[in-house]
């Protein structure tokens, strides 16, 4: 029954899909089910049933207002080590691929967001190299392919679309098949996989696309490199995630988003300066208020003059942040504080090193010199859209490129002040005054600094009903009575795989064309000894600050 998809591997995906199909199918055949908007957001996934059960609210901000969480080292570690596993049990060929090839694949499809600094970044890569190592050494020798892996699914659960990605699928001698999940995390309790939902979600999938009993279900500890199995989830199990599956399409689509707060979980929340409950902490801002009723449509050719006005007020105080960013760490250096506060916020600061090259050129050639340049190149997705915009570029190129990326309409603004009286409003007060030579002037300081950053999200929600507002009224230009702004719209691609992106550029010949250096992967260089005596002659040390503000409640505090 496995057999068309383990005889020929290059055949998996096509296959995979086509069971997909046949599987939707059969469930709307065999229970009479017929799928209909059920105005959910997306498809439910273990992840999104996760979240609303632990807060209704903070679903509600991810997936209905689509306000992204902030970017999480973890996360990004997770992702680059099953990136590389994936590169490992994904080839085409039947073949083991050779350690330095998995090194390569791994350093290629590095994410490299949400770390703390590069040295918290260093650290997790060489981790994760570690692990792979010891990994290759464990299962080079007993390698095969497997009949998926990061395997995509799409599947309806009484009547509930359903969807998620299953690490890695492998065919039992029995004709069963086996699921195994990768962690990254921290140990998992022994018992946790005999009743985990997430693999009860997998097993339904598995047995719904490829027609056969799931065998083993498991967990790979990668850290400790263990595995934890068990086998087929029982009736009572799939029948209670079914339950759950039900009950939260049903309490989404009745529009159920009660905040549900405990100290534990709100303490790390992103949505915790939007969510109602914490309201009084935080200072007014549109982003906060999501949970209102919208903002109600622009009105005629005031409402345009307004929106142009507020924007372009907004972008000039934003603007402003750099110079007020660099009063505040001088004041904090000159202080010896790390932290200090204001009627509403709090101000963190950490120093870390950074080196500078004036001459770009001749460090260039340092490190081409050196054999380091492949090492220190990212694909950048503005380069890759102009290759894309070259009408000489091969048409089976182009088309693995776009099948890389997904198609975005992007709006650019230009704002600039019209009018004799000049950009009234647009700029924020002085810094020059504010020499937070006590520290009530550096809690006026820290305070405008925190208003300045929640400004950022106002300008964003600003920016998407600007740019509706002019395509619904077909124009391209609105103007206040001390703003224009303008909008120029471009249909781009976007790639959130850099290391995809990078594999396909390499085999067709483009990376000259599509790679840049990467500060941060040559400001790693510089943590390498024998690198940096290479690089010092061209470089100059510098210490850089990294501010972070977060609001406070309560009373009024000082000092540091």
């Amino acid at each position: 029954m496995l057999g068309d998809v383990r005889a020929c591997p290059a055949a998996r995906p096509a296959v995979c899909k086509e069971r997909a199909e046949a599987a939707v199918a059969r469930l709307i055949c065999d229970s009479g089910i017929i799928p209909v908007d059920m105005d959910l957001p997306r498809p439910l996934s273990h992840s999104s049933i996760s979240m609303y059960g632990e807060c209704p609210k903070k679903y509600w901000f991810r997936y209905i207002e689509r306000i992204p969480e902030k970017p999480k080292h973890y996360f990004s570690y997770g992702r680059s080590m099953h990136s590389a596993l994936e590169f490992f049990y994904g080839a085409e060929e039947p073949v083991c691929p050779s350690l330095d090839d998995l090194l390569k694949a791994y350093k290629a499809r590095w994410v490299a967001e949400g770390y703390r600094d590069a040295e918290q970044e260093r650290t997790y890569f060489e981790d994760g190299k570690a692990i792979l190592i010891a990994f290759y050494h464990k299962h080079a020798g007993d390698f095969a392919p497997p009949l998926a892996v990061e395997h995509s699914f799409q599947a309806l659960v009484e009547g509930v679309p359903v969807t998620g990605v299953i690490d890695r699928i492998d065919e039992l001698p029995d004709g069963t098949v086996a699921v195994l999940d990768y962690k990254t995390g921290k140990a998992i309790a022994k018992d946790r996989v005999a009743s985990d939902p997430q693999l009860t979600m997998y097993q339904l999938a598995c047995e719904g696309e490829f027609d056969c009993e799931v065998g083993r279900l498991s967990f790979y500890h990668l850290p400790s490199l263990t595995t934890l199995d068990t086998g087929r989830h029982g009736q009572d199990k799939v029948d209670s995630l079914k339950r759950r599956i039900v009950d939260t399409a049903a309490d989404i689509c009745a529009e159920r988003f009660d905040p549900r707060p405990e100290e534990k979980k709100c303490m790390w929340c992103d949505y915790k300066p939007f969510c109602p409950v914490f309201k009084h902490q935080f200072p007014p801002s549109p982003a906060r208020d999501a949970g209102k009723e919208p903002e109600p449509p622009v009105e005629g050719e005031a409402g345009l003059a307004r929106l142009a006005d507020r924007y372009g007020e907004l972008r000039g105080e934003i603007a402003a942040r750099g110079a007020l960013k660099e009063a505040l760490a001088k004041a904090f250096k000159r202080k010896g504080y790390v932290k200090a506060f204001g009627k509403r916020f709090e101000a963190r600061v950490a120093w870390r090193e950074r080196w500078e090259f004036p001459d770009r050129e001749k460090a260039k050639d340092l490190i081409k010199k050196a054999g380091l340049w492949d090492s220190v190149l990212t694909p950048m997705s503005v380069k890759v859209n102009e290759v894309l915009e070259d009408p000489g570029l091969d048409p089976g190129c182009r088309a693995r490129l776009e099948g890389a990326g997904s198609l975005v309409l992007a709006v650019e603004f230009a704002v600039k002040p019209v009018g004799r009286a000049g950009p009234k409003g647009a700029v924020p007060p002085a810094t020059s005054d504010l020499s937070a030579d006590d520290d009530e002037q550096l809690a006026e300081m820290i305070d405008r600094y925190g208003e300045l950053e929640s400004l950022k999200s106002e300008c964003k929600a600003l920016e998407s009903r600007l740019s509706a507002a002019l395509r619904e009224k077909g124009c391209d230009k609105a103007c206040g009575q001390r703003f224009e702004v303008a909008g120029v719209w471009k249909e781009r691609y976007e790639f959130p795989d850099r290391g995809r992106l990078a594999d396909l550029a390499r085999a067709a010949g483009l990376l000259d064309r599509i790679m840049v250096p990467s500060q941060a992967l040559v400001q790693g260089l510089m943590k390498d000894p024998a690198h940096r005596a290479t690089l010092e002659p061209v470089a100059r040390r510098t210490e850089v600050a990294e501010l972070e503000v977060s609001p406070v409640a309560g009373a009024e505090r000082r000092g540091g």
